[in-house]
């Protein structure tokens, strides 16, 4: 009967570890995008003739690549519904997080299976001449030319 208790308390702490490893797998695989310094607005028109199906094969595709260089997505690829003000024209946004933007672009821009691979594929689905790429940082305070603030 004790070996049995003992047994039993063996399973039941395994099942905890294994239940414990696969939730902090599952957090690192999707990566803690909220810690991130930075966030990049990746704000894309798509060429005439392209589609939103094209658009998601090629981020799900470069996906693995981007984080190669601590490229993340924060959230799934954004369907623009509409522009209310501004002089913008997108089809696509992606919210990107990262610690080190210079570092991540020169990654992802010297890779050679993102070179060969994808830059044809993204420049024939991608209008870049009007595309829109913003670089923010998070913080607690705000920059401004007198100063810093903080956040409200």
């Amino acid at each position: 009967m004790e070996t049995k208790m003992k047994f039993t308390k063996f399973l039941a702490n395994l099942a905890g570890a294994a239940t414990l490893a696969i939730t902090a797998a599952t957090g690192a695989l999707a990566g803690d995008t909220d810690s991130k310094a930075f966030m990049v607005l990746d704000i894309l028109p798509l060429k005439e003739g392209a589609t939103l199906e094209q658009a998601y094969a090629y981020f799900k595709g470069v996906e693995p690549i981007f984080a190669k260089y601590d490229f993340q997505r924060s959230d799934s690829a954004l369907e623009v519904g509409a522009v209310v003000r501004g002089d913008v024209t997108a089809n696509v946004v992606n919210l990107w997080v990262t610690d080190n933007p210079d570092a991540a672009f020169k990654g992802i821009f010297s890779d050679e299976t993102y070179l060969a691979e994808w830059v044809p594929d993204r420049d024939a689905i991608f209008d870049l001449e009007k595309a829109t790429i913003i670089v923010t940082q998070r913080g607690q305070t705000i920059t401004t030319p007198n100063g810093k603030i903080n956040h409200p």
